[in-house]
């Protein structure tokens, strides 16, 4: 079930991602193409790698003191148990609320650029 469900959250966001990065590129002028993956890229770490990654350590539970952030991977641990199920529910959730997030904002950003390239054409050509 766990697996399952890991699965479908990772392709849904693999599309939102993808699509964010498609729509990106149509949105971006011929002067703003040309560093595309490269802004791509440490647009993409900052925001979808980084809080990823934080996601994923703090949830497993770094030492004694630091215990996991989520109460159901902690019940799971102190358990006993194999937690490693509980833990990828858990992932699942924060890569599809990270990527849908990391999504809209970059879409937002691109909508944003091209209505200041907008803008900025038309006061040119009056």
């Amino acid at each position: 079930m766990w697996l399952g469900l890991f699965l479908f959250c990772l392709a849904i966001s693999t599309a939102m991602v993808a699509w964010a990065c498609i729509w990106t590129r149509r949105l971006m002028t011929e002067d703003q193409s040309e560093n595309f993956w490269s802004w791509l890229l440490g647009w993409s770490m900052k925001g979808l790698l980084l809080p990823l990654a934080l996601w994923v350590i703090m949830n497993i539970g770094i030492s004694f003191n630091l215990q996991p952030f989520m109460p159901q991977i902690q019940a799971a641990r102190n358990a006993g148990g194999n937690w490693v199920p509980v833990y990828m529910r858990v992932m699942a959730a924060g890569l599809f609320i990270v990527s849908s997030y990391w999504s809209v904002a970059t879409l937002d950003a691109s909508a944003s650029a091209a209505e200041q390239s907008a803008e900025k054409l038309i006061r040119v050509l009056r």
